[in-house]
C-alpha cells in the first residue's frame, strides 16, 4: 500500500521475510503499491528464494479487503509523514510493525498496538513480526488496542475535536471569549 520506492524499506522487509520464513515457513508477503523499484524487488525475492512466498499486487483501489486478510501490517519506511496504511490497519484491527521515523511513533504505542522498531534493522524487524505471528493472543489484543486508539485519536470527531481546542486555545491568548 505504498510506492515501490526506497525510502520505502521494502528491500528490508524481504531480508527480514526471510529470516521469519526459518521460523514460519507457511508464512506469506504481501508487497501492496507500485513503482520503479517493483522489478528489482522481484529479483530479490527471486534470488532470496523466496517467489512463492511473496505476493505483489500491484496498485490496488480497494485495499481493506487486503488488510482484512493479513496478520499484521507493517510499515519499515526509512522516513514518513505519518503512514496512512498503519491507520487503516488499525482501524481493521490489525497489529502494527513500523520504524520510529516521522509520524509513525504517534501511531505505534510500543508493545500495546504494535511494535517500532529501528530504521534499518532487519533483525528488529523481523523479531517484532515473529513475535506477532507467534502469538494469536498479543495479536489479537494489540489489534484491538489499535482499533481503540484510531477511533479515539484519529477519528473525524476526534480531529474536529483537537482542531477546536487549538482554534479555542489562540482566541483566548487574543483574549477573544465565543462563551456568552
Amino acid at each position: 500500500m505504498s510506492k515501490l520506492w526506497e525510502g520505502k524499506g521494502h528491500d528490508l522487509l524481504i531480508r527480514a521475510f526471510k529470516d521469519i520464513r526459518k521460523e514460519k515457513p507457511q508464512a506469506r508477503l504481501v508487497i501492496v503499491g507500485e513503482g520503479y523499484l517493483m522489478e528489482p524487488l522481484k529479483d530479490m525475492v527471486h534470488q532470496a528464494g523466496l517467489s512463492d512466498a511473496v505476493i505483489f499486487t500491484g496498485f490496488q483501489k480497494d485495499v481493506a479487503q487486503l488488510i482484512a486478510t493479513f496478520d499484521v501490517a507493517v510499515l519499515p519506511s526509512y522516513f514518513e509523514g505519518m503512514g496512512r496504511v498503519l491507520l487503516e490497519a488499525m482501524a481493521m484491527e490489525k497489529p502494527v510493525v513500523g520504524t520510529a521515523v516521522g509520524g509513525i511513533p504517534d501511531l505505534i504505542e510500543q508493545g500495546l498496538n504494535g511494535y517500532l522498531v529501528s530504521p534499518g534493522s532487519e533483525k528488529e524487524l523481523a523479531s517484532a513480526l515473529l513475535k506477532i505471528l507467534n502469538d494469536r493472543g498479543l495479536a489479537l489484543r494489540m489489534g484491538q488496542a489499535g482499533r481503540m486508539k484510531m477511533t479515539d485519536r484519529f477519528s473525524a470527531e476526534s480531529m474536529v475535536r483537537s482542531i477546536e481546542k487549538v482554534y479555542s486555545e489562540l482566541l483566548e491568548q487574543k483574549g477573544i471569549c465565543l462563551d456568552s
